[in-house]
Parts: C-alpha cells; sequence; structure tokens
C-alpha cells in the first residue's frame, strides 16, 4: 500500500537501465536499474562511497553516465548542502535567477515563493545576513519557483544544528505535498529518511540492495513503532549494531 495522496495516472519521471559510472577503474555505479514515479518521495541511503550523490549529479545532468541508459522526463531543479547563493543578488534576485521574467513579475515570483517558506520579510536581504536555516530555506525556495518537475536534494540539511534540521524536514514535506514534484534525496541519516521517503532504497557498491515503500501517512511520529522497526533493519543493512541505540 501507498500513500493515499500519492497521485492516480503515474508516468515515470526518471528511468535508468544498466547505468554505470565509473572513475578510472572503479565503477561507483555498476549496472544499475532504477525507476521513479511522478509525485514520489524517494530516499537515497548508503555509506560514504557507494553512489548516492553520484546517481543524483547524473539525474540532475551534472556528470555522464559511462555507459548504459538514463531518461529523465520534466523540468529539474536542485537543492544542496551548501544552499549556494549569490551573495551580490539580494534574496529576491536569488530565488529568481535565472527565470526570464521582467522584473515586477519575478519580484512577486519570489514573494509568493518565499512566504511558502515562511520569509517573506527577507525579500530584499542579503544573502550574507541569513542564518544557516534561512539560506536553505531560500535555496528551496529558487528551486520551486520553476514548477520543476523533478527535486534533487542532496543532503540539504548536513550543515544544519538538529533543531533547524527537524524544522526543514517539516517544511520540505509540505512543499512537496504541495507542488507534488517527483523528489529525490540523499542523506546518510537514517532516522531522517524514514521520517520523509514514501520509497527508501540503499545502494552498496553501486547497485540498489532495498527498495522498501513506507506506508505511514505524514506528518510521521518518530515514536512510531513500525517505523523504528524499519530504521532498525536499514542500520542494520547497513552495519549498525543497534543493541546499543535506544528508541
Amino acid at each position: 500500500m501507498r500513500d493515499d495522496s500519492r497521485p492516480e495516472n503515474l508516468t515515470t519521471r526518471i528511468r535508468a537501465h544498466a547505468l554505470t559510472r565509473r572513475f578510472a577503474d572503479r565503477a561507483v555505479l555498476d549496472a544499475l536499474d532504477f525507476a521513479a514515479d511522478a509525485g514520489e518521495f524517494i530516499v537515497l541511503l548508503g555509506r560514504s562511497g557507494t553512489g548516492k550523490s553520484t546517481l543524483l549529479r547524473l539525474i540532475g545532468g551534472l556528470d555522464e553516465p559511462s555507459s548504459g541508459e538514463l531518461t529523465v522526463q520534466g523540468e529539474l531543479a536542485m537543492a544542496f548542502q551548501d544552499a549556494r547563493l549569490l551573495p551580490w543578488q539580494k534574496v529576491w534576485q536569488n530565488v529568481t535567477f535565472g527565470l526570464k521574467l521582467p522584473r515586477r513579475a519575478a519580484r512577486e515570483r519570489a514573494r509568493e515563493m518565499l512566504q511558502e517558506v515562511g520569509l517573506a520579510e527577507k525579500m530584499d536581504a542579503w544573502p550574507l545576513t541569513l542564518s544557516g536555516g534561512e539560506a536553505q530555506r531560500v535555496s528551496l525556495a529558487r528551486a520551486l519557483a520553476r514548477n520543476p518537475g523533478i527535486l534533487l536534494l542532496d543532503e540539504p540539511f548536513g550543515a544544519l544544528d538538529a533543531l533547524t534540521r527537524l524544522t526543514m524536514q517539516e517544511l520540505v514535506v509540505n512543499l512537496w505535498q504541495r507542488h507534488r514534484p517527483t523528489a529525490v534525496m540523499v542523506t546518510h541519516d537514517v532516522a531522517e529518511a524514514v521520517q520523509l521517503g514514501q520509497r527508501i532504497l540503499v545502494l552498496d557498491s553501486g547497485r540498489i540492495i532495498v527498495d522498501t515503500t513506507i506506508d505511514a501517512p505524514y506528518p510521521r511520529s518518530a515514536k512510531d513503532p513500525a517505523l523504528l522497526d524499519l530504521r532498525d533493519q536499514l542500520l542494520t543493512t547497513l552495519g549498525v549494531n543497534t543493541e546499543s541505540l535506544t528508541s
């Protein structure tokens, strides 16, 4: 069973077949097969060097496969661990950077998106005056301003403190539910993956070794026994001894 809020008549947004990416003689992705439907929220898990960010970069067109097939359908937007805002442009200009809109329309679009992330009052602020969490909100507003069919998130909360991270997790779920892009997120945090993802894919040696769907509706409780059990299963798969962990 899948989340009731998922759209009907799904179409495949991303499809990879025998996708391989080599660096020198090492296959970071090794004949990987993968598909993502419209409106899915997929989280990629795995130890460092297992190909998560490489897969995201290939989907985003930031790298080229060594062999295999990769089909991506829909407008793409991407948010990184580093917000990557342009310090010489104001917040509203960062949100609409690259959009071919007249100035008035661009400001209105920026205002709309900044309201969604709770930062409308920062329209005319400079990026260097923002906190880390605020900068990441602007990064998300910039990505969603393009109405993307596919949203790629590369450890977007990795540089944030624990409390800000929880707030951002809730915001991302709310934005995803509102806009319904196909979301693919990389994280090292298993608990975060279980809280956010509809599907969790675990990569190892460049291949998907686990592909599991989560039935729980949003918002999710961190104390849900089924989710805690799934968290422990995933940690065990990743080689972590869960006996020393507490709920």
